[in-house]
């Protein structure tokens, strides 16, 4: 046995078995000698399912109202196809299909990004996908004090200077580095707390090792000094 075009029957022809065409390409129907015929010249310009009679079907993104197609867009807000004025059956990327209507996947699905019907696929950048339950978890719930994460067990960016991301993990500058506020990695301080500034070896150090009671300071002078005391210049 060998395999043979399904156009040995009829040129518009779209699938057959081994007697006679099955179905026809759009624009065509099958009339009652397994022939494929034009749909009528008087039914819409877009209609490409019919019968001898009736247009029954819409090209991609229309919708059959009566015998006349219409944009799916012009009855539904993003709706990709349709097929009726009553029913959207597919929406725009970012938006699921529910009850006949689209919602954006992010109001269905908190985080979400785009979705199917009942499950979120892909989440935004602050929120991963868990596989276990097909939603998304919020990267900083994941992982203490991250911002963005492409799964729930690695960083790739912390919330804010106040961390440091190391091994795929967001951890507080101070937590490593004493007194120091805001860090670039752990082993280097770029701003400390209150009473301290960045040294040469980029860590924190008392202003008082500066100037005795001295409470504020740069890095080579005292700015303020304890109640009841001021600088001397």
């Amino acid at each position: 046995m060998s395999c043979a075009l399904c156009i040995s029957y009829d040129p518009y022809c779209n699938s057959c078995n081994y007697t006679q065409c099955a179905n026809c390409i759009n624009h065509y129907y099958m009339n009652s000698s397994h022939n494929c015929a034009a749909c009528n010249t008087t039914f819409d310009a877009l209609c490409d399912q019919c019968n001898i009679t009736t247009c029954s079907g819409c090209s991609f993104g229309y919708g059959l109202n009566g015998t006349s197609c219409f944009s799916c867009s012009s009855y539904f807000n993003n709706c990709n196809d349709c097929n009726n004025i009553t029913n959207c059956t597919s929406c725009m990327i970012s938006y699921s299909l529910t009850a006949g209507s689209c919602i954006l996947c992010s109001i269905k699905f908190q985080g979400c990004l785009t979705c199917s019907t009942v499950n979120c696929n892909a989440c935004n950048t602050t929120y991963a996908l868990n596989h276990s339950n097909w939603l998304c978890v919020s990267c900083q719930t994941a992982i203490n004090g991250c911002l963005t994460c492409p799964n729930i067990t690695v960083c790739t960016s912390c919330i804010d200077s106040s961390h440091y991301l190391l091994a795929n993990t967001c951890h507080l500058c101070n937590s490593t580095l004493s007194n120091c506020y805001f860090c670039s990695n752990n082993v280097t301080c770029t701003q400390c707390l209150d009473s301290y500034f960045v040294n040469g070896n980029n860590s924190c150090q008392n202003c008082s090792s500066l100037t005795n009671y001295c409470i504020s300071c740069t890095s080579t002078q005292c700015l303020n000094c304890i109640k009841n005391l001021y600088i001397l210049l």
